[in-house]
């Protein structure tokens, strides 16, 4: 009889504790991706005057030249610009989610922490993977993006390719392979909640 109200009194102190500690999470997660956000938009917009700058000293440049650019046959090489020590390749932007993020040239857990990165591939190599942490106002609305969204992509050059959604898929996180197949000319992909799977986003290049 003595036995059962400490056993009760224990289960409840470690429901509090696992309640408290749920709480805690949630206020870290909500802390790190309003910290996120904050960053992505710094680096944007700094992001953009580069470009801004880069295109003004480059107005010079002739039709032909800029022509041979666009069909450069390149694979895994793209224009970088800097900002604040990370490079980038450009900026994403959904309208439908209204995102419109920086995309960091390769990627790293720190630099995940402030914006998308490059997985592989290229806009050239039609096989570009691009992926980012699912906070809530970046690529963790993706789920809510709906087959023929469009997508667009803008170059540090200043070149626009504009993307049409054309399957949304779960894939394991071990599915490496399957992630970076070279059957789309852009994947985006982003965990889902608990980790143990990516979302991933399909698209095609709009003619």
């Amino acid at each position: 009889m003595i036995m059962k109200p400490r056993i009760s009194n224990i289960l409840i102190g470690l429901g509090t504790l696992l309640i408290l500690a749920a709480l805690v999470l949630f206020a870290y997660n909500q802390q790190e991706a309003a910290s996120a956000d904050r960053a992505a938009k710094d680096q944007l917009s700094k992001l953009m005057m580069q470009m801004e700058t880069s295109r003004r000293e480059n107005d010079g440049k002739s039709h032909l030249d800029m022509v041979q650019h666009l069909t450069d046959p390149y694979t895994a090489v793209m224009d970088t610009l800097t900002v604040d020590g990370h490079e980038y390749i450009g900026y994403l932007t959904i309208p439908d989610l209204g995102i419109e993020m920086p995309i960091m040239s390769d990627w790293s857990m720190e630099k995940l922490r402030i914006a998308p990165c490059r997985y592989s591939g290229s806009v050239g190599g039609n096989d570009l993977v691009l992926m980012g942490h699912n906070y809530d106002r970046g690529f963790g609305q993706l789920p809510q993006i709906e087959v023929g969204s469009e997508i667009y992509f803008r170059d540090v050059n200043g070149i626009m390719t504009v993307y049409q959604v054309v399957a949304k898929d779960i894939l394991a996180a071990t599915s490496v392979e399957e992630m970076v197949s070279g059957e789309y000319d852009l994947t985006l992909f982003t965990c889902t909640y608990g980790g143990q799977n990516r979302l991933t986003i399909r698209c095609e290049k709009m003619s």
